[in-house]
């Protein structure tokens, strides 16, 4: 079953990730905040959920969380069903360096990325890049590979 065609489209200098569902055969914009404004930097590496309801994303823009204030690369998941977006790679504190390169688990639980924060996860002291899980339904972000030191 085919569930879903990528494209990337670059209009007005700002890049837009879009998602097409070929099975309803409609085209959604997925890198929007939850009022649907589409964000105001880039956006792209996507990774979706085996059902397509969930879309992992990295992106620059600034307006697509309300907790989301540092102009750094973040990851975020965009909920196709129900409209939500929400940042992933963050603290309590928000993460202090960009992350990239998302890869989301079948049913959208789980969400790896590589990020250069050093505040993500207890453990995490090397100031180097490293891969990380969050845990969509716990809120819990994992150091799962560091660097070396």
């Amino acid at each position: 079953m085919k569930i879903f065609i990528w494209l990337v489209a670059e209009i007005l200098s700002v890049a837009f990730l879009f998602g097409s569902a070929s099975y309803a055969g409609t085209t959604t914009a997925v890198s929007v905040n939850n009022g649907g404004e589409v964000g105001n930097n880039d956006s792209s590496e996507a990774a979706i959920s085996a059902d397509g309801r969930y879309v992992a994303f990295e992106s620059k823009a600034a307006n697509l969380a309300p907790e989301d204030a540092n102009e750094i690369t973040d990851i975020f998941v965009h909920d196709r069903k129900t409209g939500e977006t929400t940042l992933v790679s963050k603290s309590s504190h928000g993460g202090n360096g960009d992350s990239t390169e998302p890869s989301i688990s079948a049913d959208g639980r789980y969400v790896a990325f590589h990020s250069w924060a050093g505040n993500l996860a207890p453990g995490d002291t090397n100031a180097k890049a490293n891969v990380f899980v969050h845990d969509r339904q716990t809120g819990k972000t994992e150091l799962i590979s560091k660097s070396s030191d």
